[in-house]
């Protein structure tokens, strides 16, 4: 995969979790829209998981940290 243009879609103090989501366009048109991030922070802002999101596909890859 290439890098993903991404901004910054939510921050949810709650859930303690940073959305983004990509914008734009790669060299073949195909839109980075497609793809988002969820990031999952601990009690002392640690990263606990990573939720990769392919809208397209229908798919979520979870990423956990040990």
């Amino acid at each position: 995969m290439a890098p993903k243009q991404m901004r910054i879609e939510g921050i949810n103090p709650n859930e303690q979790t940073i959305s983004l989501r990509g914008y734009g366009f790669d060299i073949f048109g195909t839109p980075f829209s497609d793809y988002g991030i969820k990031i999952h922070l601990g009690d002392k802002d640690e990263i606990k998981k990573i939720a990769l999101y392919m809208f397209d596909r229908d798919v979520v890859i979870e990423y956990i940290a040990n």
